[in-house]
C-alpha cells in the first residue's frame, strides 16, 4: 500500500499528471492541499516515487548532491534586467522579466505554447497558454503550492506532436521535466526557472488571512500574487458585513519571522539542494542588491543564463525592444541571492547530518547546528499540532523568533561564508563527506 507523506510534498503535481492509472488526486485537508493515492486504482508501479523531487531531495546520494551544488555556480552570463513595458514591469514581480520573455516568445513565434501558473481566488491553477493576454494576467509571484506540473502529460503530448513549449517553474519542477523528457525532444522545450527559497504550506495562507483580518466575522475570498512595484505587495480580499474589503500586505509582512525561519515550508523544501534552477535555460530572481535596494520602485530582476540557447533568446528579446539588460557579474548574483547560493546549502547539509543522527556535527559547527535543531523541532511541532490550536502556537513562536532575533543571528553566522567562497566550498565538502551516502 503506497502513501504520500504530506509533510514532505512540495506541490509540483508531477505524480498526478504521470500516474498511468490516474490513481492520484488532490485532497484538501485542514492544514494543506495534498496528493492522495487511490488504493483501488494503484498498481504499485513506483513511477510517482521515481519522479518525486521531495524524495530526491531527502534521499539523493551525497556525491549527487555535491555535484549539483557545484553546478549551481556554473553560469554563462549574469544580468540585471526589466521589462520595457512600464505596466508589465510594475504589475509583474521584480521587473516583469518572465512575463515579457513569454510575451516575446509567443509574439515572435519562438514557441507555440507556454506552461504558466495563474492565480484563482484562494488557490492557483496551471494553464497551457497560447495568447499574450493569459500570460499578462498570470504575472506576479505565488508563494504557496501550485501543482503546476498537473498539466505535464498534455505538455508532453504537445511536444511529441512537434509543438514548441516554454515551461516556467520552480527548480524542483524543472528537474522533473528534465528527468522525463526524451533527449530527442529537448530542443522543443525552453525552461525558465524561478529561483526559490521555499514554498509555503496552505496553512500559512490561512494564517495570513487570520492575522490581517479586518473583523472577526470577515470571510476570506481571495489572495493575489505579489505585484505592484518593488518589493511589491499582495492583496487579501475579505467579505465583511455584506461588502468586499481589500487589505494590502507588504512583502516584508508576508515573509515574516516564521516564514523566514522556514517553519512554513514542507520538509521536502528543507532538504532541497537546488534553489537556483540548475536545469533552467534562463533563471530569474529578485535582485536583492545594494544597487537597487531602496532606489527602485518599479522592479529589477536578477537573470542567470545557463545555456547558449537561453543567452541567444535574451539577446534577441533585447534587440526586439522587449527587455532591457545591465551586465552583471557572478559576484553580483551571489550578493543579490546570497541566501540561495550560500546559506541554504550549508543549512541543508547540516539538516541531513542531524536527520541521520550524526550529532557530533554540533562540536564542529555549534552555532549552525543548534539553529537547525531548533528549526526542525519547531517544524515537527507545527506538523503535529491540531489545527484548532495552531494559530495560538504560531503566534507564540513568531514572537519568540523576533525576541531571539534568530534571522539576524543567522545572517551574521553565514556572512563569513558569503564573503569567503573558499571557506564555503571547504565547508560543504566537509559536511558532504561526513554525511552517509
Amino acid at each position: 500500500m503506497y502513501r504520500i507523506n504530506a509533510r514532505y510534498c512540495v506541490g509540483c503535481g508531477a505524480c498526478i499528471a504521470l500516474c498511468p492509472r490516474n490513481a492520484i488526486e488532490l485532497v484538501v485537508t485542514k492544514k494543506d492541499v495534498i496528493p492522495k493515492i487511490d488504493d483501488d486504482k494503484c498498481v504499485k508501479c513506483g513511477l510517482c516515487a521515481s519522479i518525486c523531487p521531495a524524495i530526491d531531495n531527502v534521499f539523493a546520494s551525497n556525491r549527487y548532491v555535491l555535484e549539483n551544488m557545484i553546478i549551481e555556480f556554473n553560469v554563462k552570463a549574469v544580468y540585471f534586467g526589466w521589462s520595457r513595458d512600464r505596466g508589465i514591469r510594475f504589475e509583474g514581480a521584480s521587473g516583469g522579466i518572465v512575463t515579457t520573455l513569454l510575451r516575446y516568445l509567443l509574439e515572435k513565434k519562438v514557441v507555440d505554447y507556454v506552461l504558466i501558473t495563474k492565480h484563482r481566488s484562494l488557490s492557483a491553477f496551471p494553464l497551457i497558454a497560447s495568447n499574450v493576454e493569459d500570460v499578462v494576467e498570470s504575472s506576479g509571484s505565488i508563494y504557496f503550492k501550485t501543482f503546476t506540473l498537473i498539466r505535464l502529460r498534455k505538455v508532453l503530448n504537445l511536444i511529441r506532436r512537434g509543438y514548441r513549449v516554454a515551461i516556467v517553474g520552480l527548480p524542483c519542477m524543472l528537474r522533473v521535466v528534465k528527468k522525463i523528457l526524451p533527449p530527442d525532444l529537448r530542443g522543443h522545450v525552453i525552461l525558465i526557472g524561478l529561483m526559490c527559497y521555499h514554498i509555503n504550506a496552505f496553512w500559512y495562507i490561512k494564517y495570513i488571512f487570520s492575522k490581517f483580518s479586518p473583523s472577526t466575522t470577515a470571510r476570506p475570498i481571495s489572495v493575489s500574487p505579489r505585484r505592484g512595484g518593488w518589493p511589491g505587495k499582495i492583496m487579501l480580499k475579505y467579505y465583511v458585513d455584506n461588502s468586499v474589503r481589500n487589505v494590502e500586505v507588504g512583502q516584508f509582512d508576508l515573509w515574516n519571522a516564521i516564514s523566514i525561519f522556514e517553519l512554513t515550508a514542507p520538509k521536502g523544501c528543507l532538504y532541497c539542494y537546488d534553489h537556483t534552477a540548475i536545469e533552467g535555460d534562463i533563471v530569474v530572481a529578485d535582485a536583492w542588491h545594494p544597487k537597487f535596494l531602496g532606489k527602485d520602485i518599479l522592479g529589477v530582476s536578477l537573470i542567470i543564463v545557463r545555456s547558449s540557447r537561453g543567452l541567444k533568446l535574451l539577446q534577441n528579446a533585447v534587440n526586439e525592444g522587449f527587455i532591457e539588460l545591465i551586465d552583471a557579474s557572478r559576484g553580483d548574483a551571489y550578493v543579490a541571492q546570497h541566501r540561495n547560493f550560500f546559506i541554504r546549502i550549508i543549512q541543508m547539509l547540516i539538516r541531513r547530518l542531524i536527520s541521520q543522527r550524526q550529532l557530533n556535527i554540533i562540536f564542529k559547527y555549534p552555532r549552525e547546528a543548534i539553529i537547525e535543531i531548533l528549526r526542525l523541532a519547531m517544524v515537527n511541532l507545527l506538523d503535529r499540532v491540531p489545527f484548532v490550536y495552531a494559530y495560538a502556537i504560531i503566534r507564540v513562536i513568531e514572537k519568540l523568533i523576533y525576541i531571539l532575533k534568530i534571522p539576524s543571528i543567522e545572517e551574521r553566522i553565514y556572512t563569513h561564508y558569503c564573503n569567503n567562497p573558499r571557506s564555503f566550498l571547504k565547508t560543504i565538502k566537509t559536511l558532504t563527506l561526513r554525511a552517509r551516502s
